[in-house]
């Protein structure tokens, strides 16, 4: 695992341990260290200040294919192995503290910024666990064709993307969990991102081609709204109102 400075092309760290393909690195939230799982089924902690593994987790029985740090605790982190397991993982115990069965190869987990809802997907499956109540299947969606690769959250946290071998993008409500749009594109996806502000999406995919698309900024409303005319039914409203026993009638 190499840290490097975007100004420079020089690593300024390097960390070696792992024996087999890093498939997964994140910060963690204090920014102090950094997390990454392997195909040698092993998930490890590295300290980036003295560049020295500090844990190593070995709780996987297949490859460790994708993972994420929380953002809001430091200790805390997520992976996703072949073995049909995600687990998360706390820095202070030594070992996962939370295990949950996907059911197929988990090729992509996401925490949501709260840390209590976290998404996994493999297979054909999206599902969504709820980490408060020991990771609680809360919904399972079934939405896409083929194979799941990918998972994103949008920057509101209204709208969660996944992208899929079967070259469709699904956009689903995180409160109804519904599909709310669809992109088609031209080959397999493997990886997706929103820029910010949600405006762009990226697309990477089999053919070796990032695709690359904008959303169409939304025509200007008038600044000062339309002044409705009362309707035609305001004018003659009581027209055939019948006089009642204790009202006055003027003419």
């Amino acid at each position: 695992v190499q840290l490097f400075d975007i100004s420079g092309r020089a690593p300024l760290r390097q960390f070696e341990g792992h024996t087999k393909a890093v498939h997964t690195v994140d910060f963690t939230a204090d920014k102090y260290h950094v997390v990454s799982g392997a195909d040698d089924y092993t998930v490890k902690l590295w300290d980036i200040p003295n560049s020295k593994e500090i844990l190593t987790f070995k709780e996987h029985s297949d490859y460790v294919r994708c993972g994420c740090a929380s953002k809001l605790n430091p200790d805390l982190f997520v992976t996703g192995s072949y073995d049909h397991t995600v687990k998360m993982f706390d820095a202070r115990t030594n070992k996962s503290v939370i295990s949950v069965e996907h059911g197929q190869p988990v090729e992509s987990v996401l925490l949501f910024p709260s840390g209590s809802l976290l998404a996994s997907a493999g297979g054909r499956y999206v599902k969504i666990w709820d980490m408060l109540k020991g990771g609680q299947l809360l919904v399972s969606l079934k939405n896409h064709h083929k194979t799941v690769t990918c998972l994103y959250l949008s920057s509101s946290g209204q709208r969660l993307l996944s992208g899929s071998l079967d070259r469709k993008v699904k956009v689903y409500s995180t409160t109804s969990y519904k599909v709310v749009h669809s992109f088609d594109y031209a080959a397999s996806i493997l990886s997706l991102a929103l820029a910010h502000e949600d405006e762009t999406i990226v697309v990477g995919m089999t053919n070796g081609i990032l695709s690359v698309k904008h959303r169409k900024s939304e025509a200007k409303k008038d600044s000062l709204p339309r002044r409705r005319r009362p309707a035609y039914r305001t004018f003659i409203k009581g027209k055939n109102y019948m006089k009642q026993r204790d009202d006055i009638l003027i003419n």
